[in-house]
């Protein structure tokens, strides 16, 4: 069960992590897609963190505002 665990928790990180990389390389901040995600700036820190849950709906929201395929991020 932790082996389960740990590699959600992994895998949320590096969904995380690669969303912030597109993010950054629009030179957009977490504030100005928040805003226009109508997202709390703290909750988008989170996901990119990794520290919290994808919702599919949220997950899918993210990369149409990024112009990214799912599957370049996950």
């Amino acid at each position: 069960l932790f082996e389960t665990f740990f590699g959600i928790y992994r895998l949320l990180q590096k969904i995380g992590n690669r969303l912030r990389k597109v993010r950054e390389g629009r030179k957009e901040t977490a504030d100005e897609v928040a805003e226009a995600l109508n997202m709390s700036p703290d909750l988008l820190d989170k996901k990119e963190n990794g520290e919290c849950n994808f919702e599919v709906g949220v997950l899918f929201e993210l990369c149409a505002y990024y112009e990214v395929n799912i599957e370049e991020v996950v």
